[in-house]
């Protein structure tokens, strides 16, 4: 009798210890599904342009880049402290709420929708000049008149974009669209390297640090890690909230590395001659080339689609009401999908160059996205309970997240300005 007690409570222990062990592989899969989504969101377009912020900033100008990213890393643990405090919140203005009423929320809310507005203009800005580079200049003639690749690439956004209106809920295609855009990153970086090793071109390479260019470098530095909009979500998503910062770490560390090392093999291949989005500088007779083209296309206009869909799910909440009709609601939300396309499809018609663009979007409103709202807010929240040193650490992250958009946006503006 004995014997088979202790036969029971050993295949008890071997049980629970199993159980234990699955529960910790489940959630470290977890993590990584999370992470997965979260480098997705962090390595942008920037980095089709860090080797043109390296000839801009040079490699005392990367300086700036290492501190965006420890302060971008130290504002996220910020905002995991006040989700922490605030479990049921569901989207980053919810935090300008708590901070400073409705007042705040609005601000929030007004900031992350230009910045994201901004940011899927800057996604067809990049797919209008990589379609005319790919395209020939001159394809076929409509009605004796030239259709070019310019045409074309216009006509093909317009068709893409309006699947946007056609199909209003994209987030339950987020996964799907979250592993292909990596997919497609994963494409264009091995492009480069294909081309690093089978076919280099030697370039100039005087790369040094100049005062009069460095404020452009800056703002694109700041788009690297500047969507702290998706925290809250990620949060959410992070069953082991007491790992989030785990998380953090699995998101911005191979994000910075992936950064850095595309920036100095772009530069390393193309020199000063490099272009803001260094596909362009890639020779359009490789096939690695078109491929890597081809890819950043498909990737932009995925990464249209769901910005553009984030948005006018927020429009919706302002503008439909639950108590309307529900015919009238759709077609406000029909009306919404096709005011937000048509205006990114006209603004990327006029906007002459994408790095100017990018450069001062970041400036204004990435740096305030990432720093300045995350920061304001948890001051306001948990001023009480500082200590002198942290109130210090805050004023001091304030005053470089203003003065890196200052910088950033005086270089951005007139360039951009003067088309």
């Amino acid at each position: 009798m004995a014997n088979r007690q202790e036969d029971e409570n050993r295949v008890f222990r071997r049980d629970r210890g199993t159980l234990e062990i699955d529960r910790q592989r489940d959630s470290q899969l977890a993590i990584w599904r999370v992470a997965i989504s979260g480098i997705h969101m962090f390595c942008n377009v920037t980095l089709l342009s860090m080797a043109y912020a390296l000839r801009d900033g040079g490699w005392r100008g990367l300086t700036f880049f290492f501190i965006f990213f420890a302060l971008t890393i130290s504002s996220s643990i910020v905002i995991s402290h006040i989700m922490e405090r605030n479990p049921t919140f569901r989207s980053y203005p919810e935090i300008g709420e708590v901070a400073f009423g409705r007042a705040g929320y609005r601000t929030v809310w007004i900031l992350v929708f230009l910045f994201t507005y901004a940011c899927c203009v800057e996604n067809t800005v990049v797919t209008r000049d990589t379609l005319i580079n790919l395209l020939p200049k001159e394809m076929f003639k409509i009605d004796n008149r030239e259709v070019t690749g310019g045409h074309l690439a216009t006509m093909l956004m317009v068709l893409l974009m309006l699947s946007v209106v056609l199909f209003k809920d994209w987030g339950i295609f987020d996964i799907t669209l979250t592993v292909s855009g990596l997919g497609l990153t994963a494409i264009v970086v091995l492009s480069l390297v294909w081309q690093w090793i089978f076919d280099p071109v030697p370039h100039q390479k005087t790369l040094s640090f100049d005062p009069s260019m460095f404020p452009m470098a800056i703002g694109f530095y700041a788009n690297c890690f500047s969507s702290h909009s998706s925290l809250p979500e990620l949060y959410k998503q992070t069953k082991n909230r007491n790992k989030f910062i785990v998380l953090l770490i699995y998101i911005f560390v191979p994000t910075a590395i992936l950064y850095v090392g595309v920036g100095c093999l772009c530069y390393h291949l193309f020199g000063n001659t490099v272009e803001p989005l260094f596909i362009l500088s890639m020779p359009g007779h490789l096939g690695a080339s078109k491929a890597a083209k081809i890819c950043t296309i498909i990737h932009q206009l995925i990464r249209y689609v769901q910005g553009i869909s984030s948005i006018a799910m927020q429009v919706d909440e302002v503008v439909t009401n639950p108590q309307d009709d529900e015919e009238d609601n759709h077609a406000k939300s029909i009306l919404v999908r096709l005011f937000l396309v048509g205006t990114t499809i006209v603004i990327t018609m006029v906007v002459p160059f994408y790095g100017p663009f990018m450069a001062f979007m970041a400036s204004i409103f990435g740096v305030s996205v990432a720093l300045i709202i995350p920061y304001m807010c948890f001051l306001r929240i948990r001023y009480q309970d500082f200590t002198r040193s942290q109130v210090i650490w805050t004023v001091i992250v304030l005053l470089v997240a203003v003065t890196g958009a200052i910088l950033g946006s005086i270089k951005s503006a007139p360039a951009l300005a003067k088309g």
